[in-house]
């Protein structure tokens, strides 16, 4: 946004950043309709973006006041995942977080995120702390490309405790975590016009041992 082009803007859009004097229109290129590399407007945005205080729930939050039901539809997994990611970054309790249609004895467990990769025949896990201030060696998501795609992360995560499933799927997303049993789960989340199902499938990795 500071220094670039914008290829998704409308022709309005467009106008209206000139003449706030933010842009300037390209000239002799069709996919770059105008672009900020003007230095006032440079400073002017950079000094309002370190006194602004930004919350990522907001930033996720504003697309779904949009008007067009498929980006909100993208917009609301990623903030469920945001949120769930978030409740699970710490050991929580699973019915502090959900609503079980049953007495499960599982339900009262705590759970946390978990980094999983393969290593060999057998598997090692990290706890995913999302409240660290350290940088981690694994990255929180990944989006599979298809259904093959997706299997193979589900045959070995790489450390990547979350996972964006095909839109082919009947779910939207996975998250990885282990219970203070040190049983490990799939929760698999399938979100929709405002509503959130999950359910928690148990997995059975042979000789899981923590890192």
């Amino acid at each position: 946004m500071l220094l670039g082009s914008f290829k998704d803007i409308e022709d309005t859009e467009a106008v209206e950043l000139v003449e706030f004097g933010i842009a300037r229109f390209r000239q002799g290129n069709r996919d770059e309709k105008v672009r900020i590399d003007e230095v006032i407007p440079l400073l002017a945005f950079s000094r309002h973006f370190l006194k602004a205080a930004w919350n990522q729930e907001e930033l996720l939050i504003e697309p779904l006041r949009g008007d067009q039901p498929s980006c909100r539809g993208f917009s609301f997994e990623n903030l469920v995942a945001y949120l769930l990611m978030q409740a699970f970054g710490s050991p929580i309790q699973l019915s502090s977080v959900f609503e079980f249609i049953s007495d499960y004895e599982f339900a009262h467990s705590t759970a946390q995120a978990m980094a999983i990769r393969q290593d060999g025949d057998s598997y090692s896990s990290i706890p995913f702390d999302a409240y660290s201030d350290k940088r981690t060696a694994f990255r929180m998501g990944y989006k599979a490309k298809d259904k093959d795609d997706f299997l193979s992360w589900l045959r070995d995560p790489c450390g990547i405790p979350l996972c964006f499933t095909p839109h082919t799927n009947d779910f939207d997303l996975i998250i990885l975590l282990e219970l203070d049993s040190k049983t490990h789960v799939a929760l698999i989340v399938c979100s929709s016009d405002g509503f959130v199902v999950c359910c928690i499938i148990f997995l059975y990795l042979h000789q899981l041992t923590p890192s």
